[in-house]
């Protein structure tokens, strides 16, 4: 598995629009991943192996996306302090 964690500083020293740019970026492909999978789990017929498969995806993406999530707020948290 690949490691996806956000680096700690991809929010920093960017402009407005580059950090908007690289939070819409992060956050695409693992809600298209999320969305594909959930979709063929919902109407695909298969074995329960790749059922698990897909469900890890989905899960791993979701992790994924928390720490976006996290990473986005220890940002905001970083700017309010200097405020």
């Amino acid at each position: 598995m690949t490691d996806k964690r956000i680096p700690h500083d991809f929010l920093r020293n960017c402009t407005t629009s580059q950090a908007l740019f690289n939070v819409y970026h992060e956050m695409d492909r693992p809600l298209a991943s999320i969305e594909g999978y959930a979709t063929l789990l919902a109407t695909v017929d298969m074995p329960e192996e790749k059922r698990h498969e897909m469900i890890g995806e989905i899960l791993n993406n979701a992790e994924f996306l928390k720490s976006l999530s996290k990473a986005i707020n220890e940002y905001l948290q970083e700017l309010r302090t200097q405020s």
